[in-house]
């Protein structure tokens, strides 16, 4: 009679045990979770996928071809200016070194507007006074630039640019035009009394 009452208390416990062992094994999935549980990977927001997708779709950047702004027309006038070979050479020079790669009317504008100032008497009496004037013309404080003739293609073509202008050629609406400068130096300080007149090649040119 004792071992059977024995043995009925270890079946009793053994099915308790039995039947909590289901609910023991659940909680111990949700404490532990399985190597591949753990590492499955998120699923990717929303922006990375636009992002993604983006970058699939994206094509090479091409580079807009730069447009100049149309060049003012030039013509014959009836004034004729005597040039001494002295005088030709200072004033090739100064277009040379002022507007090389310049389109035509560019480089005329920069022989008349030194011949402008021989009118003017404001800056000398000569071509050769006028580019050699102080703190004028930026290319002639190099020595090596002064007084050299560098006989070249740009060379023989400043040349034919200033028989032109002696020959009477104009440039349209720069009669009057005393100054310029580079565009890429904005507005400097000593134009503010100038007056604008246009943009041509890389020059934007004042009347005094």
């Amino acid at each position: 009679m004792h071992l059977t009452f024995k043995t009925a208390k270890i079946a009793f416990a053994t099915a308790i045990l039995l039947a909590c062992a289901p609910a023991l094994a659940k909680t111990n999935a949700h404490a532990h979770p399985s190597k591949t549980q753990a590492q499955k990977p998120k699923p990717k927001s929303k922006s990375t996928q636009k992002f993604i997708k983006a970058g699939k779709k994206a094509k090479p950047t091409v580079a807009k071809k730069v447009q100049h702004k149309k060049l003012p027309p030039t013509y014959k006038s009836t004034e004729r200016v005597h040039l001494s070979a002295k005088d030709m050479a200072c004033l090739t020079r100064n277009v040379y070194y002022e507007s090389r790669g310049e389109p035509y009317a560019g480089r005329l504008a920069i022989a008349q507007v030194t011949g402008t100032r021989v009118e003017a008497r404001q800056w000398g009496r000569s071509i050769c006074n006028v580019v050699y004037a102080p703190i004028q013309f930026s290319w002639t404080s190099d020595p090596s630039k002064r007084y050299k003739s560098p006989r070249n293609a740009e060379w023989l073509s400043s040349e034919r640019i200033v028989q032109d202008y002696a020959q009477g050629i104009r440039v349209k609406g720069l009669e009057n035009a005393t100054h310029f400068h580079a565009v890429s130096l904005g507005r400097p300080s000593w134009t503010r009394r100038l007056k604008p007149v246009m943009t041509v090649g890389n020059h934007v040119f004042y009347d005094d």
